[in-house]
């Protein structure tokens, strides 16, 4: 098994993230005897790829990280990246270990805190390129090819924004009902903006001096009038 010089360490291939094909993983053999990690306790090798710092590394290929041959083997390197290679339940072991990393991950429900949870497929990425330089109106159909079901929702959405002519009217009632719910929801929690959040804004500007109360009054009048959208 050939050692692999990465920038900061000198490691041996320990297997392939199986929730992500572009994540490779690397023992460190500056960082610990391949002998003992091999064997541990799978609470070792669990705290091995998440504590700092790492005896397990990953890399993302996506990313361009320099990886080269090492020309100057250490025999000792040589003999623990054999160990390793000897071995592939040890690479089982840490794709577990790197999957169970992430059993307890709460998806968010809003499609913006989703678009990292996971690469989308070459074909997708294809059909997102087009998307970006066609008329909305090519648009609407590239939309429906898109595999990921992210960027379907998304792309549906700058349709609607910037055409709804085009969009159909049951998408176009469904949006309409979503966006007037978020805007009048009372939760203060919600990530975007809202009439409430608005509301208090303005009495807090107006309280601090910035305008005057018949200048208030007449943007809550504004503001009160977005909830037709």
């Amino acid at each position: 098994m050939e050692q692999i010089l990465l920038v900061h360490f000198i490691g041996v291939y320990a297997g392939t993230n199986l929730l992500n094909r572009n994540v490779l993983v690397f023992l460190d053999l500056e960082a610990c005897k391949a002998e003992e990690i091999v064997d541990a306790a799978d609470d070792v090798l669990a705290d091995s790829v998440t504590t700092s710092p790492k005896i397990i590394r990953t890399i993302y290929t996506n990313k361009v990280p320099n990886i080269f041959l090492n020309a100057k083997k250490d025999p000792i390197h040589v003999a623990e990246a054999k160990i390793v290679s000897s071995r592939p339940d040890f690479y089982e072991r840490v794709r577990r270990a790197l999957s169970n990393r992430f059993v307890d991950y709460e998806v968010s429900a809003e499609v913006e805190d989703q678009i990292y949870c996971s690469f989308y497929s070459a074909l997708d990425k294809i059909i997102f390129e087009k998307f970006l330089v066609s008329s909305w109106t090519h648009r609407s159909k590239l939309v429906n090819k898109l595999n990921d079901k992210r960027l379907r929702q998304l792309g549906q959405r700058l349709i609607y924004l910037n055409l709804p002519e085009i969009v159909s009217d049951r998408y176009k009632s469904a949006a309409k009902t979503v966006i007037r719910e978020r805007w009048l929801t009372n939760d203060i929690d919600v990530p975007w903006m809202t009439m409430a959040k608005v509301e208090k804004q303005l009495l807090e500007i107006e309280a601090a001096g910035a305008i005057n109360a018949q200048f208030c009054s007449q943007l809550q009048r504004y503001y009160k009038n977005k909830k037709v959208l």
